[in-house]
């Protein structure tokens, strides 16, 4: 994978490094990390379809107890792919995210690799 930066919006620390390990490893950069569905918001908000700031997201479904989908329905809107991860099987997708590449916790190298190749190959155009 050539050098892309990725956003990362995750609320649990040790999970949160070993994505940044990964990402160093497949030789992208960790754009930003967030924690929380308000931080990412304002940070998805700042961004353009011109100027996206980052090529790709990896969001947590659930952080803290918040969904992430106002985020999702931004990145969506400025073209930015991303992909969803979670730390629980049952997790009620919404029909707009269906379609969205999605990695259980706990997860490996390899399907974050996957999904990242995934999200980076299927790059939505902005607003779809």
């Amino acid at each position: 994978m050539s050098s892309k930066r990725i956003l990362l919006v995750e609320d649990e620390a040790l999970i949160a490094m070993m994505v940044e390990d990964m990402l160093q490893e497949l030789g992208l950069e960790l754009a930003a990390h967030v924690t929380r569905v308000d931080h990412a918001l304002v940070l998805v908000n700042a961004q353009t379809v011109e100027d996206p700031g980052y090529e790709g997201a990896i969001l947590d479904v659930n952080l803290d107890g918040e969904k992430v989908w106002p985020v999702a329905e931004r990145l969506r809107a400025i073209g930015v792919p991303f992909f969803l991860s979670s730390g629980a099987s049952e997790t009620e997708v919404p029909a707009a995210f269906a379609d969205v590449p999605s990695v259980l916790k706990p997860y490996t190298f390899e399907t974050v690799k996957t999904a990242l190749e995934q999200m980076l190959d299927n790059r939505p155009k902005p607003g779809a």
